[in-house]
């Protein structure tokens, strides 16, 4: 066959693999390595399966019928081919084959690519490619860029509900190219869960016999519905989604009702990449476990999965302290939450993201720094290293300065018992200024 001068030799018409893990009621989740385009000039011996329908097949040779392209240079022939079953994933392919196209220049993508045909199964390709390219008729349709207007929706991303047989209480998940797919089901009496405005998507680590076991935890924050899958981080394919969870943090969730009809779809994005990097660090070094023991450690998370809804109050928002009193008391709860077993839990089991540990912290300091109040080694080094001082030397001296202010100032409610509360009655009648002072002598 002889190429068309005019081939296209971008990557979106290069026979391409990528690796799909697909879920089944018949037995466990099972990895495939599946085709996301073939070039036929290339790969000849392609194009007689793709015609037959079992370009894609599971391990015991069932046929499965995935989204590719298909590319023939030599007659200039650029087709989609989307699944018989799954007529409106057309849409959400066709946007994301003309996101890839868009990416590159003009002159490098010739007419036949830009103006590429869609079809639906391998019948559709083979009466298409039967056609040479020719007459319009039902089995393809084209289109043109002005088409990825119209499908930027969240309901044009949503693949085909055979990925989603799995036990109710848990989710499906799926990478490909567009990133991580999660898929569960909803009861009829839970149809209106996991609204945008009220889902976030939590990563939580529970050791397990000395396992790791991670859990996605989709959380309705409204109605407590939770929906959960579990990784090994010792698993390549599970590793591989947590390493692109540490880089970007966000999921697609797709969601059915009972009958498998799709009932609305979440796009979420959230700021725990660090929160997955941290738990890919404490797991690096975990041992593969055995299929028999990782079915028993993911029965035992299941019925004892990690704590939700864990209010840690250092890390809650809030606004400006009040008054040097409430500054006070945010400063002595920060100092009991700072140990690094706590600090852990708050980032690895409470799904903390470490921003808002971060803010937390600044936030608090500033309260301390603005009223002058002593706080613990760990504090004053953080407030250095944060900037409001060049040296901890420097920053005693001006909380020493700004407590003065303080101590002179009636409306900031603060008297010696807040300042030194551990300190005895005698202790309690001396001046604020001693208490200070002894409160330093503990730094």
């Amino acid at each position: 066959m002889s190429l068309n001068r005019d081939a296209y030799t971008g990557r979106a018409g290069q026979t391409r693999k990528a690796r799909v893990r697909v879920f089944s009621s018949a037995g466990p989740p099972q990895d495939i390595e599946v085709y996301r385009a073939i070039n036929v000039a290339e790969h000849p011996e392609l194009r007689e399966p793709a015609l037959e329908g079992t370009l894609h097949c599971l391990p015991d040779g069932s046929p499965l019928d995935l989204p590719f392209v298909y590319h023939d240079p030599g007659s200039a022939q650029f087709v989609l081919v989307i699944p018989v079953n799954s007529p409106k994933r057309g849409s959400a392919e066709r946007a994301r084959l003309l996101r890839s196209l868009d990416t590159q220049h003009c002159e490098e993508v010739p007419e036949y690519v830009r103006d590429f045909h869609v079809v639906y199964g391998a019948s559709g390709l083979a009466a298409h490619l039967a056609a040479v390219g020719g007459a319009s008729g039902d089995d393809w349709v084209e289109v043109d860029e002005d088409e990825l207007e119209a499908v930027n929706g969240i309901g044009a991303h949503v693949p085909p509900a055979a990925f989603c047989e799995r036990p109710t209480s848990d989710l499906g998940s799926l990478v490909d190219d567009d990133g991580l797919w999660l898929f569960g089901s909803l009861s009829t009496q839970e149809a209106l869960a996991f609204e945008p405005s009220r889902s976030d998507l939590l990563i939580q680590l529970k050791w397990i016999e000395q396992t790791p076991v991670v859990v996605l935890a989709l959380v309705d924050s409204q109605t407590a519905i939770v929906r959960r899958t579990y990784l090994s981080p010792a698993l390549s394919d599970d590793r591989r989604l947590l390493l692109g969870l540490a880089r970007d943090f966000r999921a697609t969730i797709v969601l059915y009702d009972e009958t498998r009809t799709l009932r609305h779809a979440v796009r979420l994005e959230r700021p725990r990449a660090a929160n997955a990097s941290l738990i890919l660090q404490c797991t690096e070094k975990a041992a593969r476990p055995s299929a028999q023991k990782w079915l028993r450690c993911l029965s035992i998370c299941r019925r004892t999965p990690p704590p939700l809804h864990v209010r840690l109050p250092p890390f809650v928002p809030t606004a400006p302290a009040a008054d040097a009193a409430e500054a006070l008391r945010r400063i002595d709860e920060l100092e009991r939450w700072s140990t690094p077993a706590r600090i852990d839990f708050a980032l690895l089991v409470a799904s903390v993201p470490r921003t808002l540990l971060e803010l937390a912290y600044h936030r608090v300091l500033s309260d301390g720094f603005r009223f002058g109040l002593a706080m613990s080694s760990e504090l004053l080094l953080r407030a250095v290293s944060t900037g409001f001082s060049p040296s901890v030397r420097e920053l005693v001296g001006e909380l020493q300065r700004r407590f003065g202010h303080t101590e002179r100032d009636r409306s900031c409610s603060l008297d010696a018992a807040e300042v030194c509360p551990e300190s005895s009655d005698a202790q309690r009648a001396r001046p604020i200024a001693l208490c200070f002072d002894r409160r330093w002598r503990f730094v």
